[in-house]
């Protein structure tokens, strides 16, 4: 009954806070309510702690997220151009990305779509020195 459904809200309250408080058995054991017995406090603590690292990855993969990477393709051509008074080559990169759209909603499972696009040799150069950039910020980051 009515008993019941307080241990389950406080059961919730507990998980909730231990897992996004990021709470060890001692800060679980203290958001339990007063009237619990010490060995049931313990017992739930350490039940908690147990089943805490799958949960928590349950919670970043059900999390809503922006688009992500789901494949990368590209090749280069190179299209002649000319004039009267010269013949060139020039090479451009086609990039098709796969890119899994944002689930709007909790636990919805989200489409993908195709982008493709092209680039310059200089505006290559710009990306990858970008790319570089973001790499060795990442490789400063402990």
């Amino acid at each position: 009954g009515a008993a019941n459904q307080a241990l389950v809200k406080d059961l919730q309250r507990v998980i909730s806070g231990t897992l996004y408080d990021d709470l060890d058995r001692n800060g679980t054991v203290k958001l339990l309510p007063k009237e619990t017995s010490k060995e049931l406090k313990i017992l739930l603590a350490n039940s908690i702690a147990d089943f805490l690292p799958k949960w928590r990855e349950q919670c970043v993969q059900n999390q809503v997220s922006p688009p992500k990477l789901v494949d990368f393709d590209w090749r280069v051509d190179v299209a002649s151009s000319s004039n009267v008074l010269s013949r060139m080559m020039v090479p451009k990169v086609f990039v098709e990305m796969t890119i899994q759209k944002e689930a709007t909603e909790h636990r919805q499972m989200a489409g993908t779509k195709n982008v493709q696009f092209e680039l310059s040799k200089e505006a290559l150069g710009t990306l990858v020195k970008s790319l570089g950039k973001i790499r060795d910020q990442l490789a400063n980051i402990k």
